[in-house]
């Protein structure tokens, strides 16, 4: 206690660079504790956007996600509905689990006819309502009104299509949607409106509306089927929505699972691409990994199935994370120079100011190693003032924040988000900033502690 009101004392005897030295470790605190706050804000925010599209874990056939974008029918999975109640009703499985269901996705070609306009486009078949409980998933409780899943409670000819595609299909007018001009008509577009190609007007012919009664809202999509023969279906365009990323947002097109089972392998054919498990938690991912890979084993051998986590899905989630921690590290290295040579050189001026009083304590009896102590006593405090200080002013800036209702769409999320750091709900975060500034105040003050205490006792005390 002595120990602490002396380095108390000392520190107030020269208050202005003491109060430098703090308000530099006040700053560097909560510039560092919001940053890192928002880093890890960023890291759940990109989660949840990855688990609210393709869920935790994603079954598919071995060998698919090198080769079945180009032929789906020879990677499908066949008694999908057996494999999906084996899951479900698994005893261990079923409380780590929140939405098991399956999609179908493949490729083809999207025609809006009235404009004379097409693309390629990435068909997801998908079963509405269970996408809509997909995208409910909130286990950060981010602050936020996720809207429901548009093709929820639409027929089976409805479709839902990316921004991009329908700027290319010259929808934007007829779906309100902003900041998408029209395409720009071309000699040869006029041309190609004369003519029709045969085989795709047969084929549009044999649905419920011919061409010349398709509305503005509906798109001509052509696949191929199972057996190698064209098939089409014209949909109605329900809404159009932002992926978050351009190459997906140009060519997805999403409808119903059962409307492309039909157009890929036929009435009543029931196989898929894959299987979507999302689960309660993410820290349950290996758990049920490890059971999924059991059952296929034992169950659905003769399929070979492959599992493959939301993180293997999405590489671009470590490849963001690792720039957002290089340049956390890099903050934190620069702040803790600076912290260190300020505490350093206050440290030292203060031994230069008090050679008489080191004396006088060593000529008392105060050893060696009491010296040191009483200087790195300073420094902590010093720091732990300073840290005190940083941590309410990281605090008052994340409050700010919340103030003021900031938003921003991070990357791969097809909505806006509050701008937060959420520094009061990362107390490892706020342990570990302390206790590195504690390192470097101790490490910091070593260099002047041992000069202080190697004086010679006579010099010290004859010192001016």
């Amino acid at each position: 206690m002595k120990l602490l009101r002396l380095a108390l004392r000392n520190l107030r005897r020269n208050g202005r660079r003491t109060l430098s030295t703090q308000l530099a470790l006040t700053i560097g605190t909560a510039a560092l504790l919001l940053f890192g706050g928002f880093v890890s804000d960023i890291a759940s925010g990109l989660e949840t956007a990855y688990v609210q599209r393709a869920g935790h874990l994603q079954l598919h056939r071995a060998g698919y996600m090198a080769l079945g974008s180009g032929n789906p029918t020879a990677f499908s999975i066949a008694d999908s509905d057996r494999l999906i109640a084996t899951l479900e009703n698994d005893p261990l499985l079923k409380p780590m689990l929140r939405v098991v269901t399956p999609v179908l996705d493949t490729g083809g070609i999207a025609g809006n006819f009235l404009r004379q306009t097409s693309t390629q486009v990435m068909i997801s078949g998908v079963i509405p309502d269970e996408q809509n409980q997909l995208q409910q998933w909130n286990d950060y409780n981010y602050p936020i009104t996720i809207p429901p899943y548009p093709l929820a409670g639409t027929g089976e000819n409805s479709a839902l299509i990316g921004t991009g595609v329908a700027r290319i299909l010259g929808l934007c007018h007829t779906l309100k949607l902003e900041d998408c001009p029209l395409p720009t008509a071309t000699v040869a577009d006029n041309e190609a409106a004369a003519v029709l190609d045969e085989d795709i007007a047969a084929l549009a012919s044999q649905q419920t509306q011919s061409l010349a009664q398709q509305t503005d809202r509906q798109v001509d999509v052509l696949t191929t089927r199972l057996t190698g023969a064209p098939d089409i279906a014209r949909l109605t365009v329900i809404d159009a929505l932002n992926q978050g990323l351009q190459p997906l947002d140009n060519v997805y097109l999403a409808m119903h699972l059962s409307t492309a089972q039909r157009l890929v392998f036929g009435a009543g054919d029931r196989r898929v691409t894959g299987i979507i498990i999302q689960l309660a938690h993410t820290d349950q991912i290996a758990a049920a990994r490890a059971r999924i890979d059991m059952l296929m084993a034992t169950s659905f051998a003769d399929q070979r199935l492959e599992l493959h986590d939301v993180f293997e899905l999405n590489p671009m989630h470590g490849q963001i994370m690792h720039m957002f921690d290089t340049f956390f590290g890099l903050a934190s290295l620069l702040v803790g120079i600076v912290a260190m040579f300020m505490i350093g050189n206050t440290m030292s001026m203060a031994v230069m100011e008090r050679t008489t009083e080191i004396g006088t304590l060593r000529a008392i009896g105060v050893q060696r190693s009491g010296v040191i102590g009483l200087f790195v006593t300073e420094s902590l405090l010093m720091v732990l003032l300073g840290c005190g200080a940083g941590i309410a002013l990281a605090l008052t800036g994340d409050a700010a924040l919340r103030l003021f209702s900031l938003r921003w769409v991070p990357p791969g999320m097809t909505y806006s988000v509050p701008l937060l750091a959420n520094v009061a709900s990362h107390p490892a975060l706020i342990a570990q900033v302390s206790l590195g500034a504690a390192c470097l105040a101790v490490f910091a003050v070593g260099f002047a502690a041992r000069r202080a205490a190697g004086l010679n006792i006579i010099d010290a005390l004859r010192h001016v």
